[in-house]
């Protein structure tokens, strides 16, 4: 393995529905406890960083965001061989895999991919908290900063992952060929950078949503 495969972090993305057992407030607290139970876990040591992104429903806003889904998570594994460990502790799996079922409509594994995350405009760390953008898209193309700011709206930062292919058989849950995300100052912000995305009439399978940023680990 070189050098550079040691340094990158694979980062899985999963985008959540919530059991309908559980009403929106319940889901997030249900969530929470979910991520205290994967962090509580042997393998937790193959992880570097891990968020939650609760998808915010705004009463009125662009059409495009889209209002089907609870919640996006996000976990950064601190290499390539830390995921492969990550997957071969078959026990702390298991436990995972059946705590899902309380919480989420269905199983990550159905609703997610691994990526490589690419920055493309460094985060604002200094301004917080900042509201988010995400842009699961079918087209593999994506937009530099510099087209944002031509179009009036001016990020707090940019991030592109790119899908990886699935190891082993199978394929990954969720079929996109680009996950973005935006950092805004603000729920203004994000709803113009949102009427932007729809004034460009994105494909109708493209799913974008709106959320917070709950920071949960980092090592």
């Amino acid at each position: 393995m070189t050098a550079e495969s040691e340094q990158f972090e694979p980062k899985l993305i999963y985008l959540a529905k919530r059991n309908l057992a559980l009403s929106q407030p319940q889901f997030l607290k249900r969530w929470r406890q979910h991520g205290a139970l994967g962090m509580s876990l042997p393998r937790w040591k193959n992880i570097s960083r891990y968020v939650h992104c609760d998808v915010m429903h705004p009463a009125a806003g662009a059409a495009v965001l889209n209002d089907k889904y609870d919640g996006v998570g996000l976990i950064w594994h601190r290499s390539a061989q830390a995921r492969a460990a990550h997957l071969a502790d078959t026990t702390s799996r298991s436990t995972m895999e059946r705590d899902e079922f309380a919480t989420f409509a269905e199983p990550i594994a159905n609703c997610c991919l691994l990526a490589r995350e690419e920055i493309v405009q460094e985060r604002d760390r200094a301004a917080s908290p900042l509201t988010k953008l995400f842009h699961f898209a079918t087209s593999g193309t994506s937009h530099a900063a510099s087209a944002w700011s031509a179009a009036g709206i001016e990020s707090r930062g940019h991030v592109v992952n790119r899908p990886l292919p699935p190891v082993g058989a199978g394929n990954w849950g969720l079929n996109f060929k680009l996950v973005e995300e935006w950092w805004f100052e603000d729920i203004d912000a994000v709803l113009r950078a949102a009427a932007v995305l729809e004034s460009q009439r994105r494909a109708a399978e493209d799913v974008v949503v709106m959320t917070n940023e709950v920071l949960l680990y980092e090592a």
